[in-house]
């Protein structure tokens, strides 16, 4: 325990300066740009459509949720162990007289603070360029700061998850980044939109995100509405009779997945034999 702990932030002080200053961060950060620049052009051309907490919630849902978040997690958790077995450079790390684990608990505290740093610059920006927009709306449909809090508490909370399952990814398997966009696109796109009774659902991360979102927002009613017929899987008659997943259950299924993803990536990481594998 006496190394463990100083060799973890070491290896995620160091490998959070790798990730964030890498280029695929500038490709990132044009993301943001991107969303902020939605968010702009909605709040510039709304017309008639006077919710704006409805307006920068969303947009933000798609953009920031179901897109930014996934997809800065999964690759800056599985990049920050695969580039170091690619390039060699692990065997001075699994040489040097510290635990393995704290190297995999180290790649996944870095990754998951990269990730967190370019989700709150891209709402950041995104609140911003809503601030800097001219508007007039009626009294009590202004953007309110709790729609934007909600989402930085979501968009927090999903790195934990995603980056958790990305260490897993790169310690386990050979070609994690394809197993990382098959996590995404197929398993996180497609089960995540199973109908309301699919127990499948409830093993995705998007759902859960979706969960604190929808108890966290209060002003966004077109959002609020919209995560209950996602719920409800488009029912009327269901999305009256049902409710979303409480918190503590949506909170306890996201613990589970950064648990049981770390517990696997520390147990195959330390029986895994990287020293003498071929350079990729």
């Amino acid at each position: 325990m006496r190394s463990f702990l100083p060799s973890l932030v070491l290896i995620a002080r160091r490998s959070y300066g790798a990730l964030i200053w890498s280029k695929k961060t500038l490709f990132f950060l044009a993301g943001c740009g991107l969303y902020a620049f939605a968010i702009a052009m909605l709040f510039w051309h709304r017309g008639d459509q006077a919710d704006l907490n409805s307006l920068f919630a969303m947009p933000s849902l798609f953009f920031l949720i179901q897109i930014l978040a996934p997809l800065t997690s999964m690759y800056y958790s599985i990049s920050a162990i695969r580039d170091e077995i690619s390039e060699r450079t692990i065997v001075h790390l699994l040489s040097a007289p510290v635990p393995r684990a704290s190297i995999w608990l180290g790649k996944f505290a870095a990754s998951t603070a990269a990730s967190i740093t370019v989700l709150v610059i891209g709402l950041t920006m995104a609140s911003l360029a809503a601030g800097f927009v001219p508007t007039d709306p009626a009294p009590g449909e202004e953007l309110k700061p709790a729609t934007v809090i909600a989402f930085y508490i979501s968009g927090s909370i999903a790195p934990f998850a995603y980056c958790a399952v990305g260490s897993f990814l790169a310690v386990f398997f050979k070609r994690a980044m394809i197993a990382g966009a098959v996590f995404v696109f197929v398993w996180e796109a497609s089960v995540g939109t199973f109908p309301v009774g699919a127990a499948a659902r409830s093993l995705t991360v998007v759902d859960s995100v979706r969960t604190v979102l929808y108890h966290e927002v209060g002003d966004a009613g077109r959002l609020r509405r919209f995560l209950e017929r996602w719920q409800a899987a488009g029912s009327i008659r269901k999305r009256q009779e049902s409710e979303m997943r409480e918190l503590s259950s949506a909170c306890e299924t996201l613990a589970w997945f950064v648990v049981a993803s770390l517990a696997l990536a520390v147990f195959v990481g330390r029986r895994r034999d990287f020293e003498s594998a071929p350079k990729e």
